[in-house]
Order: C-alpha cells, then sequence, then structure tokens
C-alpha cells in the first residue's frame, strides 16, 4: 500500500487552487483575487499540443484536487478496512456457533459413553439415603448408591432387623417399604457380595 503522506504535505504546502493555464502561464485563485503562479516555456523537441496537453493537466492536477482525491483513497481504504473486519467478525461468529454445537455434540457422547460403562448400558445410579436407616441417628444414616453393599450400622445379631442378622445390607431408596419396618425383606446382603463390590467384580 503506497504511503501518500509526502505527496499530501506538498500539496497542502502548495498554493491551493483552483489552478488556471492560459497562454504559457498558470494562475490561481487566491482570495477572490487571481495570481500568477509562474510562466510556462516548451521544450525544443515537444510538439505544441503536448506542451499544452502537459500545461493543462498540471492546472487540473491542484493542489485541491490532489488533496481530494487523497481523501478519497484514505476513505476507500478505511471502507475496505471496515469490510475486512465485518467479514472477520461474521466467520468470527460462525465458528464459535459452530464450536457450540461441536460443544453440545461431545457432551452427548460423554454421555452416552459413560452410559455405555455403567451396569447393563443403565445411566450411573445417583448417591440417595437408605430407607432402611431413616429411623436411626444421622451418624448412622446411610447414603449411596442404590443396591450398594455395606456394613450394617446397627448391627444387632443373628436377629438384626436391619440386616437379617449377616452383618451387611443393601442400599435401599424404597421409602414407602419402610414406614412400618422392611416389607419385602430384600435389604439384607452378605459379606461375600460386600467382598465382590469392594473388588469391584460386581457393580451393584
Amino acid at each position: 500500500m503506497t504511503d501518500n503522506t509526502e505527496l499530501r504535505r506538498l500539496a497542502e504546502a502548495a498554493p491551493s487552487g483552483p489552478w488556471i493555464a492560459e497562454n504559457d502561464s498558470l494562475y490561481f485563485k487566491d482570495d477572490g483575487y487571481t495570481r500568477h503562479l509562474l510562466d510556462a516555456d516548451a521544450g525544443h523537441d515537444v510538439e505544441d499540443e503536448a506542451y499544452y496537453a502537459a500545461l493543462n493537466f498540471i492546472a487540473a492536477a491542484n493542489p485541491a484536487a490532489v488533496r481530494a482525491l487523497l481523501d478519497d483513497l484514505d476513505q476507500a481504504r478505511n471502507g475496505m478496512k471496515y469490510a475486512c473486519a465485518m467479514r472477520l467478525k461474521k466467520e468470527i461468529d460462525r465458528l464459535r456457533d459452530e464450536n457450540q454445537e461441536l460443544r453440545k455434540d461431545a457432551e452427548q457422547w460423554r454421555a452416552l459413553v459413560e452410559r455405555a460403562k455403567s451396569p447393563m448400558g443403565k445411566e450411573p445410579q445417583l448417591c440417595v439415603p437408605d430407607a432402611g436407616t431413616g429411623m436411626l441417628p444421622p451418624r448412622l444414616q446411610k447414603h449411596g448408591r442404590a443396591g450398594e453393599v455395606y456394613r450394617c450400622p446397627s448391627h444387632s445379631g443373628s436377629h438384626c432387623s436391619l440386616c437379617g442378622g449377616s452383618g451387611y445390607r443393601s442400599i435401599c431408596n424404597q421409602t414407602a417399604c419402610h414406614e412400618h419396618g422392611c416389607q419385602a425383606k430384600g435389604c439384607a446382603s452378605s459379606a461375600e457380595d460386600f467382598e465382590r463390590q469392594q473388588r469391584n467384580e460386581v457393580t451393584p
């Protein structure tokens, strides 16, 4: 891109114009007065037609005209910069939207992978309170995944109501079942189930 700084400086330093070519002289207007700028003389090897064409061109390309052309050029360049900036912004917006869509797709795929990793393709189980320990003091109440085997928090021997005497029970989230004591009798578990779970051989 051409730097027109020096050309603009010269145009601003010279008499503004308009300039007038008449015979072999150049004149310029200044505050309503016509002032004699210079006299010209054709070279010995230049035809009159070319000489006067050049003189008229010099008059037409006066400093005011040059400054106007430079202003138009600067405006066009600024317009190009704006257009480029807008195209860049549009592309950035497009890429941002595309990135958001890709993130959504990635989250969906991640959820599918996690689901595939869980037992039988089920959704990972949430942490729930063991309804069977709801009547116990808070420090003895248990929370975990439904079906998770753990040591009975208040084992009372072979007749323990919480674990059926095994010393282990599974977390049950069936609150209605435990309102008046466990009805299904399915909360009791065994030491073998607990050990297998600890070894990650079986996921409840």
